[in-house]
């Protein structure tokens, strides 16, 4: 096996572990489900510094990569809403930020065929939904609802500001760029 198919292969190593996470997490499993997000927590990161490091980027990495992490933290919202974990608006917030997201790219792509990367907000925002999850799952019946809703409400602050940093950066520069070539 190339070394440049590797990210590749651990993003699909994440997609796989979506429905090993849900089954787990809902048969009761919880710290098996836990140990499961964690492990797609650290491949996420394995594949992105491999990526980088040896310059082994793809297309289809950068379409595999944002999807398992995108599919992985919203089954983990919805798992957490049933189990009445946290309220229905946190998954709906999240899907919303993905979707105005997906939606803010496509309009980049189409406007100057610019894919648009990851910047440092939307991998602090991964790196915070990775740490609340986890931390929900393993102490979330000893944590307050209260506390726990206060922690969404934080996430939903910074979701917004990300998305504004999105918007402001490479929305504009991708606009840009398309503007520079016509």
């Amino acid at each position: 096996m190339k070394l440049k198919n590797i990210p590749n292969l651990l993003s699909l190593v994440r997609l796989l572990l979506v429905p090993v996470f849900v089954f787990l997490f809902l048969d009761g499993k919880t710290t098996a489900a836990a140990i499961v997000f964690i492990l797609s927590g650290f491949t996420d990161v394995l594949d992105g510094y491999i990526a980088r490091k040896y310059d082994c980027i793809s297309n289809l990495g950068k379409v595999l990569d944002p999807l398992a992490d995108k599919l992985t933290q919203m089954s983990a919202f919805i798992c957490l809403y049933i189990t009445e974990l946290v309220p229905l608006w946190m998954p709906v917030v999240y899907f919303v930020k993905e979707f105005a997201t997906a939606i803010g790219a496509l309009f980049v792509f189409r406007k100057g065929k610019v894919v648009v990367k990851s910047h440092l907000f939307g991998k602090l925002a991964t790196l915070f939904v990775f740490a609340f999850v986890s931390t929900v799952i393993f102490f979330g019946e000893k944590i307050s609802h209260t506390a726990i809703v206060v922690c969404c409400v934080l996430m939903c602050v910074y979701f917004l500001f990300s998305c504004l940093m999105y918007v402001n950066t490479e929305i504009r520069n991708g606009v840009g760029a398309a503007k520079k070539e016509q």
